[in-house]
C-alpha cells in the first residue's frame, strides 16, 4: 500500500445513515477532508447518490492521478448487489464494489481488484451495497494499485564479472572476455567419432573420424573384496555382485587378483583342489561366486579382486 502524494487524487466523502434509502437522492459535494483546499484547488468531481439503489451518479471535472490531470465526463455507474466487505481483504477477495478511472473520460466500476489495479489506475471509491442498495461509499485515501510486473524479456547488464580461465571482466560497459587455454571445437561433430587436436597449439580440435573397430570402452571398473565364509565342498559362496554403472549382459569382465593368491587359504597350490571364482556381467552389475571343488569345507582367505568392463 502506498500512500498517494499531494498531487494524487483526494477524496473524502461523508454519508448521513438517512441518506442511503432506496428511491431517495443523497448528498452530493466533498465533504470531511483534510485536504479541502487541495480539493478545491484541483476542481475534483464530486460524487452524489442516484436515487435508484445500485446507481451511482457523479459529475464532470477533472481527475489527478500522480500529478497528471484527467478529465472525465459526468456519467453513472451500475454497482454490483452484495458486496459489501469493504476491508482491503475484502477488497483482494472481490467482496467490494471499486470506483475507479484507468482512461478515456469516464469512471469503471468493477469487483476484481486485480482489474481495478492494472498499472496506471486509481481507485477512488470502496462501494458497499445490499438488499438491492448502495449502503455506504468510501473515499480513497491511499493508492491501491499493484504496479504492472514487466515479462520477461530483453535487458541490460551492468557489470560482467569473470573467473579463471575466462579473463576480461569485469566489464561494465563494453569489453571482450576470452580464454587462453580454452578447447576451440570444431564447429561440428558426429557421434562416436572421436576427437583429435589440429596443429601443435593444443587448443584446437578436430574431428577425429569413427572409432577404429576392434577399438574397446572401458565402461565401468572397480574393485570388491570376496567373501570368506565358509564354503562346503562342491558348493558355492553367495554371488558378490558390485554395481558397474552402464553394464549390459553383451560386455566382458577382466579381473585380477590385487596381489599374489598363491598364499592365501582356498588359492595355495593343491593336489586336492583350490577354490574356483566364477565372474558373470548384469545389467549395471559385474557378478564373483566362489565355488568349492574339493572334498572338504574351505574357509577362504581375504582375496580382492580389481576387475573392468570392457565394450
Amino acid at each position: 500500500m502506498k500512500r498517494f502524494s499531494l498531487f494524487v487524487l483526494l477524496f473524502a466523502f461523508c454519508l448521513r445513515p438517512s441518506a442511503f434509502a432506496q428511491g431517495t437522492a443523497g448528498p452530493s459535494g466533498a465533504c470531511c477532508s483534510n485536504y479541502g483546499a487541495f480539493i478545491a484547488t484541483f476542481n475534483i468531481p464530486f460524487v452524489q447518490w442516484g436515487a435508484t439503489g445500485l446507481t451511482l451518479t457523479y459529475t464532470g471535472g477533472t481527475i489527478y492521478q500522480a500529478g497528471s490531470a484527467s478529465s472525465i465526463t459526468g456519467s453513472t455507474l451500475s454497482l454490483t448487489n452484495s458486496k459489501g466487505t469493504c476491508t482491503l481483504a475484502g477488497i483482494q477477495a472481490g467482496s467490494c464494489n471499486l470506483v475507479y478511472f484507468a482512461s478515456g473520460t469516464a469512471l469503471a466500476s468493477t469487483v476484481t481488484y486485480a482489474t481495478a489495479s492494472a498499472s496506471g489506475n486509481r481507485i477512488l471509491y470502496f462501494c458497499a451495497t445490499s438488499g438491492g442498495n448502495i449502503t455506504g461509499c468510501t473515499s480513497a485515501t491511499q493508492d491501491l494499485y499493484v504496479p504492472a510486473v514487466a515479462a520477461a524479456g530483453s535487458g541490460t547488464v551492468t557489470n560482467v564479472a569473470t573467473t579463471s580461465p575466462i579473463t576480461g571482466g569485469p566489464i561494465t560497459t563494453t569489453g571482450t572476455i576470452a580464454c587462453a587455454t580454452c578447447a576451440i571445437g570444431p564447429g561440428s561433430s558426429t557421434a562416436n567419432h572421436l576427437a583429435t587436436f589440429s596443429g601443435t597449439d593444443g587448443l584446437t580440435l578436430a574431428d577425429g573420424g569413427a572409432v577404429p573397430t576392434g577399438t574397446t570402452v572401458t565402461v565401468a571398473s572397480g574393485a570388491t573384496a570376496l567373501n570368506t565364509a565358509a564354503i562346503a565342498s562342491a558348493a558355492c559362496d553367495t554371488v558378490v555382485s558390485p554395481t558397474a554403472t552402464g553394464t549390459a549382459t553383451t560386455d566382458a569382465v577382466m579381473v585380477s587378483f590385487n596381489a599374489d593368491p598363491t598364499g592365501v587359504t582356498g588359492y595355495i597350490p593343491s593336489t586336492s583342489g583350490m577354490l574356483t571364482i566364477m565372474v558373470y556381467p548384469t545389467s549395471g552389475h559385474v557378478n564373483f561366486k566362489v565355488c568349492n571343488n574339493t572334498g572338504a569345507s574351505i574357509t577362504p582367505g581375504a582375496i580382492t579382486l580389481n576387475w573392468r568392463v570392457v565394450r
